[in-house]
């Protein structure tokens, strides 16, 4: 917490390093991790830039990771006094949140292929005019798309972002563009049509045979792909990028030299599908939404290009998948096996982004990485997850995966306010547990998922028999059950008193893998109806802990600067310490350290226009709008512990 007022900065006496503990002002923190380099203030703005350790060991401070952090924020319209003095309540108007990555937000490096190519073309993947159903809150289209003509050329797919409806842009959740083998005649006899529900019974077959991922979307992950000027080449609109290092990438692009390919002699055909999310039931909602892809030709330096893939991991969404009611933790838990990573190339492939996906109780979701019977760290991970934020993460360095790893994603969900079952499934009620891993090079494998085998099942719920063939589906033993329905148990169930036996049962119990190819499966219920068990991990994975270990040598002691207590100016690279400044969205003000702009993260709260953030690594910078403040700046550290117990 701080001011800039009357030409000086500070952190004002009294309003410091400070954390909260409820509805209350936030206390003073007895070790002070803050450190303020500059800052000043204009008529409308207050501009602060301040740092702190990733880790500071303090237990009342947050850690700064991978996770989605929550950044609570709130100001003053008075200054303040400098001799200290109870903290003011900022009212219901002067504060607000937003949830946002850190560490892992996409850098602010540009795609850049060779300058020599100096154009990228677009294609709109758009629904035309969709009515949203009155009576049910999830909506599933699905729609047809030709690829443009090409040419002979090989082109790379390098970036994406969202086209929102006009007037409505809050319901669509989240996108997938699948990469559809064969059947070329029939999927051109789709291409024109308007599009239609996906996962009904009459959807025709041939459609489950798009099953590569190449683009994913989900609600959070909004933002534009830069300034750029329009043009056309015959009927494909042309974005021209006059300067390739001006290119902002707030929407999803490939690292440079790393692009998904688009060759019409391989496929011709796309389907989008698109999840709206209507949980009001709001009457009278037209949605013309979809997808923006950027892509260019590979050209001359073709051969220096790497070709992405998308890999789909988690579990089926299935009935089978069971979370029951009432309780505060549940885990579930999706498998890849080795016999389908197998697929993967000898030399393995480099994970360099993911997106990670539930519905609205996953709390917790993790890609784990097992080797043999050792652990490795997590692929991706997220012990804070917020279903509003589904933002793609990009890793500070490439993952390596290797044939016959283990890859298990699991969800943690909060089921403690719902009074009935949850299932797996596809509408926004049900719930889901999914990873898209970006990797290169691309390979065969596209999909890898599990489903609780139906022995586990039953065994989860007390079950040992069903009656073959009864609809609905009756229980034949134990003799307690007999006769009882599937559904009656589900909702009779002792989930108070029973649930750590399920959750046992569950976590230790058979699966049924589930993986294909571009264009085959590899293994199926249908094609191996062998049951597998979870991995035998005899070297669990330990988090190197930074705060034992700097207890265990020498203290890195914090020096006085300015009569504050502050860290010293150089930290050994595990207590590197990120930039955080406040400044305005629609105002430049350079400040003493202009050139230190690469790599923050911009927040606007000016009330003359709507606040947006973006982030990445752990350079930040935040701004403030129209009143002049102190104090009442708890940004990341004062507020979130508070925060995050609620969440």
């Amino acid at each position: 917490m701080g001011d800039a007022s009357s030409g000086s900065v500070h952190m004002c006496y009294n309003n410091r390093d400070r954390y909260g503990r409820g509805n209350m002002a936030p206390v003073m923190d007895p070790q002070q991790d803050w450190e303020v380099l500059w800052g000043f203030e204009n008529g409308t703005h207050t501009v602060l830039r301040f740092r702190r350790r990733l880790h500071t060991c303090d237990s009342h401070d947050w850690t700064f990771t991978g996770d989605t952090v929550r950044v609570l924020y709130a100001y003053d319209e008075e200054d303040p006094t400098p001799s200290g003095g109870n903290l003011k309540y900022h009212g219901l108007f002067r504060r607000g949140s937003r949830s946002l990555y850190l560490l892992q937000r996409p850098s602010k490096s540009p795609q850049v292929l060779p300058k020599q190519s100096a154009d990228a073309r677009t294609w709109d993947l758009l629904n035309n005019n969709i009515s949203l159903p009155e009576n049910k809150d999830t909506l599933y289209w699905c729609k047809v798309f030709r690829l443009p003509p090409l040419g002979d050329q090989k082109h790379h797919l390098i970036g994406y972002e969202p086209l929102m409806d006009e007037k409505y842009p809050g319901y669509m959740h989240h996108v997938l563009v699948y990469e559809c083998h064969g059947h070329d005649k029939e999927f051109q006899q789709m291409e024109d049509h308007t599009g239609f529900q996906c996962y009904q019974a009459n959807m025709p077959p041939f459609l489950y045979d798009c099953n590569n991922v190449i683009a994913a979307w989900a609600l959070g992950s909004n933002g534009s792909l830069g300034d750029k000027r329009e043009d056309s080449v015959g009927n494909v609109s042309v974005t021209i990028l006059p300067d390739l290092n001006e290119y902002v990438n707030e929407g999803f692009v490939f690292p440079e030299r790393v692009g998904y390919p688009l060759d019409s002699g391989v496929t011709r055909y796309y389907l989008m599908e698109t999840h709206y999310d209507n949980r009001e039931q709001d009457g009278g909602i037209r949605q013309t939404s979809g997808l923006r892809l950027f892509y260019r030709a590979a050209g001359e330096f073709q051969s220096d290009i790497q070709d992405a893939g998308v890999l789909s991991l988690g579990i089926h969404p299935n009935w089978k998948h069971l979370i029951p009611p009432g309780q505060k933790t549940v885990v579930s838990q999706g498998h890849c096996v080795p016999a389908c990573t197998e697929e993967i190339p000898s030399g393995g492939i480099s994970a360099f982004a993911a997106i990670l996906h539930t519905h609205l109780i996953g709390e917790k979701v993790s890609v784990r990485q097992i080797r043999g019977e050792k652990e490795l760290p997590p692929i991706a991970s997220d012990d804070s997850y917020d279903f509003n934020y589904q933002e793609y993460r990009e890793f500070s360095e490439p993952r390596k995966i290797l044939p016959g790893d283990h890859l298990v994603t699991e969800c943690v969900y909060n089921s403690h306010q719902r009074g009935a079952m949850t299932l797996g499934g596809y509408s926004t009620r049900e719930e889901m547990c999914l990873a898209f891993i970006y990797y290169y090079p691309r390979m065969d494998l596209s999909i890898c998922y599990s489903l609780p085998s139906l022995s586990t099942v039953l065994q989860s719920l007390g079950i040992q028999e069903l009656v073959p063939g009864s609809n609905p589906i009756k229980i034949k033993s134990p003799g307690s059950l007999s006769g009882v329905t599937l559904e009656e148990r589900l909702v009779s169930y002792d989930w108070k008193h029973d649930f750590p036996k399920f959750q046992n049962i569950t976590l230790k119990g058979s699966f049924q893998p589930m993986c294909w190819a571009f264009d085959r499966p590899i293994l199926t219920p249908e094609k191996d109806r062998k049951e597998y068990n979870p991995p035998v991990i005899r070297v669990p994975y330990k988090p190197f802990d930074r705060c034992e270990s700097q207890s265990l040598s020498s203290h890195v002691p914090l020096t006085r600067h300015n009569h504050h207590l502050m860290p010293p100016r150089k930290h050994p690279p595990d207590f590197e310490l990120p930039f955080i400044q406040v400044s305005t969205k629609n105002r430049t003000f350079p400040g003493p350290n202009a050139d230190v702009q690469e790599g923050m993260m911009d927040v606007g709260t000016s009330a003359a226009s709507s606040s947006r953030l973006s982030a990445a690594g752990t350079n930040v910078r935040m701004s403030l709008g129209h009143w002049t403040m102190c104090a009442f700046f708890p940004l990341l550290s004062a507020l979130l512990q508070h925060f995050s117990s609620d969440s």
